[in-house]
């Protein structure tokens, strides 16, 4: 796991494959409004209608144009960034293999945007379903009558859009069972698309997967019952849970479907290829490790114990990926009853 850069009240916690940095947030990020996350690196909205990114760049992801200030939501792609505009407009960047980062003409006003591997979906303020890019499997080709919808997202070559009504429609690549939804599936509020499986959460806190099962990312464990969000990455998934805690299943290879222990502030969620990343609240009081009011010499024996030790542990207090004088320094600036 690594970590980085406190976004006013709130840290980043990422986990998972770093090859590229795209675990480690810029430390000047700010405040942070949304997370998204593709194929080696990472994104961020920030309060302030910009947008950060951080990780892999060679087809530009990384690099936001300057001018944009006024993002209102942010999805990725595999290699591309979308963002909805506070005007109802859209702006892309990225990888353009397929067309997928050029703004179609004439779109119009937009409400909900999501992206697959090479292609980038969209709800028009109508509720028509627009989509463009790769479409070699049929995934820019929405069915027919798809009139009302509230939420969209792609997976490698396949796109899934929840329906006003809470149903769920899937078209595109069906190799894995990905496409279509399960016959019966209602009430459901948020969808969730990996590479070749999806998930779909219910208004009940239940979640439904299906499509390929490879390792198990279509099983959800009994501990994610009560999810308020779901984030599907290549062959992994996460689940919020209401209590702030987080559950990962499936492919793990890299540690990406093992959420740090200690997280229990989640307050929004995000899944790449192999990693996985949180927005957190900071807790009341960063200091106290052992949650008893007081920051006192157990506390400060944690840190020194663990000086110089990587991301994950308790002593990381800051989550700066690293036990050192930064830590320390809390602990002694804190020293007494939290809240003093």
């Amino acid at each position: 796991m690594a970590t980085g850069a406190r976004a006013a009240d709130s840290v980043l916690v990422a986990w998972g494959f770093n090859d590229l940095g795209q675990c480690t947030a810029p430390r000047e990020l700010g405040a942070v409004n949304q997370i998204a996350a593709g194929e080696g690196f990472t994104a961020a909205l920030r309060a302030d209608g910009t947008v950060r990114c951080w990780g892999r760049n060679y087809e530009n992801q990384c690099s936001p144009p300057t001018w944009l200030t006024d993002a209102v939501e942010i999805s990725t792609g595999y290699y591309h960034v979308i963002v909805l505009r506070g005007d109802g407009s859209i702006a892309c960047w990225g990888y353009n293999s397929h067309g997928q980062a050029t703004v179609p003409t004439r779109l119009g006003t937009v409400r909900a945007i999501g992206a697959g591997y090479q292609h980038t979906i969209v709800v028009k303020a109508s509720g028509e379903i627009y989509c463009w890019g790769q479409n070699v499997y049929g995934q820019c080709d929405v069915p027919p009558g798809l009139s009302a919808g509230a939420a969209v997202d792609g997976g490698a070559e396949h796109s899934i859009a929840l329906l006003q009504d809470g149903t769920v429609r899937c078209w595109g690549d069906h190799s894995f069972g990905q496409c279509p939804s399960p016959a019966g599936l209602t009430g459901v509020v948020q969808v969730s698309a990996g590479a070749n499986f999806n998930i779909a959460l219910r208004d009940s806190g239940a979640i439904a997967c299906w499509g390929h099962n490879s390792d198990g990312q279509c099983v959800a464990p009994s501990s994610a019952s009560g999810a308020v969000a779901v984030a599907a990455g290549e062959s992994h998934a996460i689940a919020l849970l209401a209590d702030g805690t987080v559950v990962g299943w499936g492919r793990d290879t890299d540690g990406q479907a093992r959420p740090p222990q200690g997280l229990a502030t989640a307050l929004g969620i995000a899944v790449g290829g192999s990693h996985s990343i949180a927005l957190a609240a900071l807790p009341p009081c960063p200091a106290d490790i052992f949650v008893d009011g007081q920051v006192n010499g157990a506390d400060l024996g944690v840190v020194l114990s663990q000086w110089g030790l990587g991301a994950g542990v308790a002593g990381d207090i800051n989550r700066d990926g690293i036990v050192n004088g930064a830590d320390l320094t809390i602990v002694l600036g804190s020293w007494g009853p939290c809240g003093n």
